[in-house]
């Protein structure tokens, strides 16, 4: 199952460059940081990531991709010494409709996603035990998400963004982002 899922997104993200007649393929790419907040114990962590503008198909939909990274450490009753850590790299490719045809604009969309997930122990000897992860382990899965947030172009360079995204799956992830792109093919 991992594996289908895998190749979807990677085949999703090739798409633009098979398209005709419309504004597909590389556009720009940007920055994005924020702030997620799994559910569960985990406790919120700043979250990095790169995203691409992969452009238009049609009118105010525009398609993207991005890869993010973040790590938080459990926020629970550990005994003295043991902690906790889960990082999560996040690959996403989605689409975006822009409600107007303006300079800022609000947008809602959604994509798929697959997050590669790992669960560190650290304990007071410095061993790991197995044993201690199995109320908290995680498989490396696919994600469906939803965003919405408000875009501004500030010239024919530069855009940025503030967007809400939630990541549904076994983890369920909200998240709060600042992005900033650099427009290559416009």
């Amino acid at each position: 199952m991992k594996t289908v899922l895998f190749a979807l997104l990677m085949s999703a993200c090739a798409l633009p460059l098979f398209a005709q007649g419309s504004d597909m393929g590389f556009q720009g790419i940007g920055v994005r940081l924020g702030i997620v907040n799994p559910e569960g114990d985990w406790k919120p962590a700043p979250e990095f990531g790169v995203s691409v503008d992969l452009g238009s198909p049609i009118e105010n939909v525009y398609v993207d991709g991005a890869i993010s990274y973040w790590s938080s450490e459990l926020d629970a009753n550990l005994p003295t010494g043991y902690t906790y850590s889960l990082s999560d790299i996040a690959l996403r490719v989605g689409a975006k409709y822009r409600f107007l045809s303006k300079e800022t604009s609000p947008y809602f969309g959604g994509g798929i996603g697959y997050h590669l997930y790992d669960l560190t122990v650290e304990t007071p000897s410095g061993q790991s035990s197995s044993a201690l992860l199995n109320d908290y382990t995680q498989d490396d899965e696919g994600t469906l998400y939803l965003v919405g947030g408000i875009e501004h172009i500030f010239s024919d360079k530069f855009i940025g963004s503030a967007e809400v995204r939630m990541d549904i799956a076994d983890l369920t992830q909200t998240a709060i982002h600042a992005n900033l792109g650099f427009m290559i093919g416009h």
